[in-house]
């Protein structure tokens, strides 16, 4: 298999994510979306007052077209790696604990009166994991993907830090789950690649 249909998990992952802004954002009350809106369809909130169901269900949810294309085009050049890495159905689990593991910690360390959503927590997970498996051996041998993979993770932090209204927790604990997740495959030697 070649080409999309070799990673169809990724590309389900990008339908889906599309739909859900085209609804919240088209479908259900059309207009611009809200802080109250987001809240109300899953976007995670301060601790205790975020559901369980919004760990998950925030990672689809995107606040503008540039929020939601920038998220995607790193999905779709990121989530093939991890796909070919654990397979599609394992690649769905852990993109789904990925983002509810980054969600979870902007609840927690967030001010109660923020709502932050995106799957950007879920693509630093992808990061996170990619830069452990390939720094200890286990993936491209080409010493350039390592590099992009690098660079690609200090762009992305820099701006975290840089870009005002970024959910800075929900990034780092994608990256911290991402990294604990390939740490856990390196130390029992798993490889697939």
């Amino acid at each position: 298999m070649t080409g999309w249909r070799r990673f169809w998990m990724t590309w389900l992952i990008i339908a889906v994510t599309v739909a859900v802004f085209l609804f919240v954002e088209h479908g259900y009350q059309p207009g611009a979306i809200t802080a109250a809106k987001l809240a109300q369809w899953g976007g995670v909130v301060g601790w205790p007052y975020t559901s369980w169901r919004s760990l998950i269900f925030s990672t689809f949810l995107h606040v503008s077209w540039v929020h939601i294309g920038s998220n995607m085009v790193s999905l779709y050049v990121i989530g093939p790696w991890v796909e070919l890495a654990l397979g599609p159905w394992e690649y769905l689990v852990f993109y789904l604990l990925g983002g509810a593991a980054a969600n979870l910690t902007t609840a927690w360390l967030q001010p109660a009166n923020v709502v932050a959503v995106g799957a950007s927590g879920a693509i630093f997970a992808l990061i996170g994991y990619l830069a452990v498996r390939w720094t200890w051996g286990v993936g491209p041998p080409a010493p350039r993907a390592r590099r992009w993979l690098w660079t690609m993770l200090a762009l992305n932090l820099l701006l975290t830090v840089a870009v005002p209204h970024i959910a800075v927790w929900d990034h780092v604990g994608g990256l911290a789950f991402g990294f604990l997740w390939g740490t856990g495959e390196v130390i029992r030697g798993r490889r697939r690649f």
